[in-house]
């Protein structure tokens, strides 16, 4: 279970956009440890399609830094 999952699992982030976003940990390990060769088509790909998924994520765990923010 990699930490996305666990972000899910503990309700800080929506189970369902947990599931979606799954792939990110490992193609930001990818681009930053370079694992493998780096597919410019997908990097293009995900800069062209996918940075609004960075931006929910930004703000699920703005929400829940929030609420926790209340309860202390």
């Amino acid at each position: 279970m990699d930490v996305i999952d666990r972000l899910g699992e503990r309700r800080i982030l929506p189970k369902d956009f947990a599931r979606q976003i799954r792939k990110m940990a490992g193609f930001r390990n990818l681009l930053v440890h370079e694992y493998a060769e780096v597919n410019l088509a997908t990097v293009h790909d995900v800069l062209q399609n996918r940075l609004g998924d960075f931006e929910k994520f930004a703000r699920h765990i703005q929400k829940y830094l929030a609420a926790k923010k209340g309860i202390d």
